[in-house]
């Protein structure tokens, strides 16, 4: 379905018509200069670990430190807003898994096989 005249259809006017605004393409254009510097920090960072020191534990710690702001940040959150219990509930059930995963993981390639 192609308008006459630009050759640009009618779906792709719609899904980019808040770029028109100034505002909001300086806060599109900024959000996505800031994820992609956050997505570089959060693989240069253990990446760099890694190569400097070559220990597989350095390079866990890294990591683990690196979700460990966010997990004080939402138990600081939880503890303050009730309504946000109903939506954070869920996210500690799964890290509570994780670990025993992992675990079963580990055990899983450590028994020979056969």
């Amino acid at each position: 379905m192609k308008e006459k005249g630009n050759g640009i259809s009618s779906k792709t006017k719609i899904v980019f018509r808040s770029l028109k605004y100034r505002n909001y393409r300086l806060f599109f254009s900024g959000q996505s200069v800031s994820l992609i510097g956050t997505w570089m920090q959060r693989l240069a960072l253990p990446w760099v670990v890694y190569q400097m020191t070559g220990s597989e534990v350095l390079l866990g710690i890294v990591g683990c430190a690196g979700g460990s702001v966010c997990l004080i940040g939402s138990l600081v959150f939880y503890k303050r807003l009730p309504e946000l219990k109903k939506i954070v509930r869920p996210i500690y059930v799964k890290m509570g898994i994780i670990p025993e995963v992992a675990s079963g993981i580990q055990t899983a390639s450590e028994s020979p096989a056969g």
